[in-house]
């Protein structure tokens, strides 16, 4: 459904426009919607689309994290309003992407594939918190760690140079002023990164101890004076996907030595899946200590054979975590 409509220039954050329509259309799944009420569910939850801009997230404003949160409430809203008889007849969805968002309709999007591919195939789950254009940069730093340190002490790069995709350039802040900035700084990131590795950065640890400037070293010294040694520039040539966001690090070291290291697509991608225990690992590490009962049934849904989808819908709702 997202792909069917196209945004042209500046594009508003995704998260706040379909993370509504995103929850609505699964809660309609799981209740038994017949097409009637899904169109109706679907036709409200677009009206909740918020036009926020992708800067709020390049400068780390810590109110971008709330988008999601609001879009999926009001998701939940509009699938019980939907059921409750609520109408939108007057308010198709085109009515806010075409008529507001100023987005242009692709209609054979919604058919191509129906029934035989699903979009969540394609998505990507981070493994760690951290903007995905900047994940291949930082998963060839690590590996660059990961080589030079096993012979001995980690060397201070003298010139950190990451070959970036057109998207990752934008991440060029080297002074974040929170936590959220600084997972949109690659200079900050690699600088971490090469300090710290992976501490702070995965996802369970980043939620549990991102409490202040102090969180992913915003007031380390090493770390700003690392920054600065760091350069951005574009990859060439340009990739066509999976790897439309490759990147190559180069460290020039003290010694003169220069060590390279490619990246084509970060893993956690279409084409580099986590697994499905990577996936409930990861979400128990971020929410398995409010809802432990939760993601016990979760990993026995998981781990049994494949349930009968139609039986599942009755358990999900039932559920109290």
């Amino acid at each position: 459904f997202a792909l069917a409509w196209r945004f042209e220039g500046a594009a508003p954050h995704p998260h706040a426009v379909w993370s509504a329509v995103g929850s609505c259309a699964a809660l309609a799944v799981l209740r038994g919607f017949d097409a009637r009420q899904f169109q109706q569910a679907l036709s409200m939850a677009a009206a909740c689309a918020r036009a926020a801009p992708f800067a709020w997230v390049a400068r780390g404003e810590p109110a971008a994290n709330a988008w999601v949160g609001w879009g999926v409430t009001d998701g939940f809203r509009c699938a019980d309003m939907a059921a409750f008889g609520v109408t939108a007849t007057g308010a198709p969805p085109s009515a806010t992407f075409q008529g507001l968002l100023a987005a242009s309709y692709q209609p054979g999007v919604l058919a191509a594939g129906l029934g035989a591919q699903w979009a969540v195939a394609g998505n990507y789950h981070k493994p760690l918190a951290c903007a995905g254009q900047a994940m291949a940069a930082v998963e060839a730093l690590l590996e660059l760690r990961h080589r030079l340190g096993a012979a001995g002490p980690l060397p201070l790069p003298e010139r950190i140079t990451a070959d970036v995709h057109q998207a990752a350039l934008l991440l060029d802040h080297a002074a974040p002023h929170t936590s959220l900035g600084a997972r949109f700084s690659l200079p900050h990131l690699l600088a971490y990164a090469w300090l710290h590795g992976t501490r702070g950065l995965q996802t369970g640890s980043a939620v549990a101890g991102d409490t202040g400037l102090d969180a992913l070293g915003l007031e380390e010294d090493a770390v700003m004076a690392l920054r600065q040694r760091v350069h951005l520039a574009e990859r060439l040539p340009r990739l066509p996907s999976p790897h439309d966001r490759a990147a190559t690090v180069r460290l020039l070291m003290g010694d003169g030595s220069l060590h390279v290291q490619d990246c084509l697509s970060a893993y956690g991608g279409p084409d580099r899946p986590m697994n499905g225990h990577a996936v409930l690992a990861k979400s128990r590490a971020l929410a398995g200590c409010r809802w432990p009962a939760f993601f016990d049934w979760l990993e026995q849904c998981a781990l049994a054979p494949a349930p009968d989808f139609e039986a599942r819908p009755g358990d999900l709702l039932t559920l109290q975590p």
